[in-house]
């Protein structure tokens, strides 16, 4: 009986010893999970990152022993390096991977049936920041915005970098941001006390500063781009103010002879609005940019005429913009440029509407004193191209130039009748001939001895007034009259001027009659004469005077050579300003200035450099 218990206890304990080990057919435990560590990585390129991929059954229990591949999207971005291809005790593996250049790739780890991925984000290192302006001036209470742009080595704009800002004086200059393009971040500076900060940029630890100065209000100019401009009615000018700083001798420049240094304010609030002719704005708030301009489109009415906008720059001063709108692309002068002594006098024909200019004549030689047609398709005008000043005319576009007279004087200053029917013209000789537009025939006006210049009808034809000068021609003599011509022969001396002999002329320039016939304006201009060098020299302030045809002063404006609109609203005319010498002589201007006959909201400047004593023309509407 003992020896059956020992028996069935043996057999017992084997069992149990054979229960305890697997079998070789049992199966392996299967992956349950692959999880890799970091799940993404951000890096510059050349850097190095650990990554530990950790392999789980169903239950939790680490793998050991598993084969792991691992391997990149795109080796170009990010490679990898195993440690380990096989999982050790606790179910971990290793890899190291490495940026290669800019750009997004995965790197994918695979065991037994599992995977996982780790974003790998290469991103370029920053090698410069630019903080635009380097520096800005400021109103106290006003603002100015930042702009910082990022740049890796190779030039290219870096995006979505975070920004770090900061200022030296927060009391000076405080930060606000604000919303920027995609390539950059801004920040509004506001200006707090006087004085001077710098506000700076860090990326990544590179920085960039501005320096930020503010300014008290009672020290900066207030000026317009934009005093008098012209365009077509209904059309779009662009209108600008300027704000500056100055030194405390600013307002002394004029006297001293002196440019004070003058520095822009960025940030200056600006509020526009249309005050005179109708019209509108495209903003009516604007804001002066680094340059110190602050600007908007002005959208001139329909109205021709003068027409204006306020411009004020809010806690400094408000300024009125001009602009002459003219009624349509009619709107044209015709002017003489050039030098006389090298022969390079042309003709040019300017269209008011848009300021642009097409030459008419380009012959060898002087081409001079438009006159047009009461109708406006043709032009007279005086040309030596042929060795001696004759008159011609051509067709408004500069066509069919043809020479009507033939003679041994040197003529000038044609003037077309209102009918059509008579050209007037001067010469050397002191006397005014008509002639028939055809050149076919001429006749003397002036009586026998006179010295009579620059004709110029009156509106009804009967009727011309001249510069007569006793002494000889209005260049070289002393004083002048100007004398109501009769077609009949008969004189009558409406103004005069004396000077003194051969010390101080005073010239006297074309007249121009209104075109409803009640004034007559005329250039009065004093000056020097160097008798042993020929010369003349500015000596006074040239003015246009008007007189009615009686004869009785009804006013004047600071200019020369008037002309008179075909509506009698505006004058065509030059600046009183002209050419220092040496550069250019007494006889130039730089300006041509068009604006109303009483100087009332001052004129539109035109920089043509046109003849200083010869009128620009206005053409006649079309009939």
């Amino acid at each position: 009986m003992a020896s059956v218990r020992l028996l069935l206890l043996t057999c017992a304990l084997a069992l149990l010893a054979g229960c305890g080990e697997p079998t070789a057919s049992d199966p392996a435990p299967a992956v349950a999970s692959v999880r890799v560590q970091p799940d993404s990585v951000e890096a510059f390129p050349g850097d190095t990152a650990l990554l530990t991929v950790s392999v789980r059954d169903s239950g939790e229990q680490p793998l050991a022993g598993r084969n792991v591949v691992w391997r990149t999207e795109d080796t170009s971005v990010v490679r990898v390096a195993p440690r380990d291809s096989v999982t050790r005790a606790g179910g971990v593996a290793t890899a190291v991977l490495r940026a290669v250049a800019p750009g997004s790739a995965r790197v994918i780890v695979t065991v037994g049936g599992g995977a996982d991925t780790c974003l790998v984000t290469a991103i370029a290192r920053v090698a410069r920041v630019d903080l635009a302006p380097d520096s800005a001036t400021v109103l106290a209470g006003d603002s100015v915005r930042l702009v910082a742009t990022v740049y890796d080595s190779a030039g290219s704009v870096l995006v979505d970098r975070p920004v770090e800002w900061f200022t030296s004086d927060p009391l000076v200059a405080t930060l606000r941001e604000t919303p920027a393009p995609p390539a950059a971040s801004a920040v509004w500076v506001h200006g707090g006390v006087y004085g001077t900060a710098v506000v700076g940029a860090v990326v990544a630890a590179v920085r960039d500063t501005s320096v930020l100065t503010v300014l008290d209000p009672r020290y900066v100019v207030v000026s317009s781009l934009l005093p008098v401009a012209t365009g077509q009615v209904a059309s779009s000018l662009e209108a600008a103010v300027s704000v500056s700083t100055c030194d405390l001798d600013c307002r002394n420049d004029e006297n001293m002879g002196r440019v004070s240094r003058r520095v822009p304010v960025a940030g200056s609030r600006v509020v526009w609005g249309v005050t005179a002719g109708g019209g509108s704005v495209a903003r009516d708030t604007s804001y002066t940019d680094t340059t110190g301009q602050a600007s908007t489109t002005w959208v001139l009415g329909q109205q021709p005429g003068r027409q204006t906008i306020t411009a004020t720059a809010v806690r400094l001063s408000s300024f009125t913009q001009v602009a002459l709108a003219v009624a349509d692309s009619t709107s044209q002068l015709a002017f003489v440029t050039g030098a006389s002594w090298n022969n390079e006098q042309d003709i040019h024909l300017l269209r008011l509407a848009d300021r642009t200019t097409v030459r008419l004549t380009s012959a060898a030689g002087n081409d001079t004193d438009p006159s047009w047609s009461p109708a406006g398709d043709r032009l007279a005008f005086i040309s030596n191209r042929d060795g001696n000043a004759e008159l011609y005319v051509m067709r408004a576009d500069g066509s069919e130039q043809t020479r009507l007279t033939r003679t041994a004087e040197q003529e000038a200053a044609p003037a077309w009748s209102p009918d059509g029917r008579w050209i007037a013209v001067g010469s050397d000789s002191g006397r005014i001939r008509l002639v028939v537009p055809d050149g076919s025939r001429d006749t003397t006006l002036s009586a026998p001895g006179s010295r009579d210049w620059y004709p110029a009808w009156a509106p009804d034809g009967t009727r011309l007034a001249v510069v007569a000068t006793p002494g000889g021609p209005p260049t070289l003599g002393y004083g002048g009259e100007i004398v109501v011509l009769g077609l009949d022969g008969s004189r009558r001396v409406i103004a005069s001027v004396t000077a003194a002999p051969m010390t101080y002329l005073a010239i006297i320039g074309p007249p121009a009659w209104s075109p409803d016939g009640t004034r007559l304006a005329y250039t009065f201009s004093p000056c020097s004469w160097y008798p042993l060098r020929d010369d003349f020299r500015y000596g006074g302030t040239s003015v246009i005077r008007f007189i009615t045809p009686e004869g009785t002063p009804v006013g004047q404006l600071v200019g020369v050579a008037p002309s008179w609109s075909p509506d009698g609203t505006l004058l065509a005319y030059g600046s009183e300003k002209h050419c220092p010498w040496p550069n250019c002589n007494f006889w130039q201007h730089r300006d041509l200035l068009i604006g109303p006959p009483d100087g009332s909201w001052g004129a539109a400047v035109l920089e043509l450099k046109t003849i200083r004593f010869e009128p620009t023309r206005w053409r006649p509407r079309p009939r």
